[in-house]
This record gives C-alpha cells, sequence and structure tokens, in this order.
C-alpha cells in the first residue's frame, strides 16, 4: 500500500482518539494488580495510544532490520555463485582447447560437386562423387 494511505489513516486514527479524550476527560481509577492510579481517561486514551505505536513501529523496525540483513545475505550469495559460475566456464573453455584435436591432425573433407544435370538428383544419386 501507499505511504499516502498509511498517513491518512494515522490522522484520521489521530483525530478520532484526539476527540474522544477532549469529552471523555472524566478523573477515573485504573487498577492492575495490586497498583492503583487516578487519571484523566483522556490522558490514559492518549498514553494508551501512544504505547500501541511504539509498539507497532518498534515491530516493525525489527521485521525491517531482519528483511536487510536476508538480502544482505542474499547479495552475498549471488555475488559468490556468480564467481563460481565464471570460473567454470573459464576452466570449461580451458579444457575445452587442451581436448580438441589441433585443425591440422583433422581429416580433410571431401569436397562437394554437384551433379550436370537434374535427372542424377532425381534418380536419388549422391552429390558427392
Amino acid at each position: 500500500m501507499s505511504i499516502m494511505f498509511y498517513l491518512l489513516f494515522a490522522v484520521v486514527f489521530s483525530a478520532i482518539i484526539a476527540i474522544f479524550a477532549v469529552q471523555n476527560a472524566v478523573v477515573v481509577t485504573i487498577s492492575f494488580l495490586t497498583w492503583k492510579m487516578e487519571s484523566s481517561l483522556a490522558v490514559i486514551v492518549v498514553t494508551a495510544a501512544g504505547i500501541g505505536i511504539l509498539i507497532a513501529l518498534s515491530i516493525e523496525m525489527m521485521i525491517q532490520v531482519r528483511l536487510r540483513l536476508r538480502l544482505r545475505q542474499s547479495n552475498n550469495r549471488i555475488k559468490e555463485l556468480e564467481a563460481q559460475l565464471e570460473k567454470y566456464i573459464t576452466d570449461a573453455a580451458k579444457s575445452a582447447k587442451e581436448t580438441a584435436p589441433p585443425a591440422s591432425l583433422a581429416p580433410p573433407m571431401p569436397p562437394l560437386e554437384k551433379p550436370a544435370s537434374g535427372t542424377e538428383a532425381k534418380a536419388g544419386k549422391p552429390f558427392i562423387k
């Protein structure tokens, strides 16, 4: 998705939280296990939203770091494989030159001759004499 969508979503979400917080500015008591605290509902809602944003950003950063590490490892592996391929191509070319017989030792090919008339070719006789 585009970054503009995320930006628009963040602005709308922030506006909704701000409106909720202003309309619900009453003092509430929060209890968690043995811990108790009294605060404005607006402060609690904004704090909870901020903590949620920080958690989401930290998770996204961890994912980005992991992906960049994997990309770097993949690029290094590609370079290694390209170097190996180049080495194999060079070795194959060298071995092909070493195993090929010299041109002076190859038997000469007889010249191809065409028949004088087209009747011999039609009768199935070869062109080589």
